[in-house]
């Protein structure tokens, strides 16, 4: 039988011990995902770059297309 919360020994350690790991483990996975994203989508790190360089471009000058603008006909 348990005994009551009061004489239970809390160990309160290793509760946050698992939320370091979770704290280190998520922000990791994620930047495995992305990079495997990247060298599974070459073409993405296209888009990053005419991104990047969109929102960083000091010539005031309005941010041009990278590629081939299409456009879908709805009827």
């Amino acid at each position: 039988m348990h005994s009551p919360p009061s004489e239970q020994p809390r160990d309160y350690q290793g509760a946050y011990r698992n939320l370091d790991v979770r704290f280190y483990a998520i922000p990791v996975f994620i930047i495995v995902a992305l990079i495997g994203f990247f060298v599974s989508h070459p073409e993405a790190s296209r888009w990053v770059s005419g991104a990047v360089q969109a929102e960083f471009s000091g010539s005031g000058q309005a941010a041009k297309p990278v590629g081939e603008v299409r456009t879908i006909k709805v009827n």
